[in-house]
């Protein structure tokens, strides 16, 4: 999970201002990329198992639980997340409870694998 600043004077917001100025247009899923406005949420479709997606949070300063839960579950199959916005504090809200979301999905699934497979034994193991 990485994000990306576009305002400020970190390196990071620099390369993206700059990036932002001189890449060529394109639509969201060319290169294999899925972009994402976060006010788009209830709108957007499943995301396919693998796909890079990019989140853009706009000048958004804070979000409410239910637009991160909508956003964590949408990009759960995502092979790689990218967050970028203004705001620098609401970019790392957002990919800490992303990451976050992802830890208690993988602890969930270890538990239901290691639940099933004790139950598949007969209940020996």
């Amino acid at each position: 999970m990485t994000y990306t600043s576009k305002g400020g004077d970190s390196p990071a917001g620099v390369t993206a201002q700059h990036n932002n100025a001189t890449a060529p247009k394109r639509t969201s899923t060319v290169y294999g990329v899925l972009a994402l406005h976060i006010s788009d949420l209830s709108m957007s479709p499943a995301i396919p198992t693998g796909v890079r997606v990019r989140v853009h949070l706009g000048r958004e300063r804070w979000f409410d639980a239910s637009t991160l839960q909508r956003l964590a579950h949408l990009t759960w199959p995502a092979r790689f997340v990218e967050v970028e916005g203004d705001d620098t504090n609401a970019i790392r809200e957002v990919v800490q409870y992303l990451d976050r979301a992802r830890a208690r999905q993988e602890a969930a699934e270890a538990a239901h694998v290691e639940h099933m497979a004790r139950w598949g034994l007969g209940g020996v193991a």
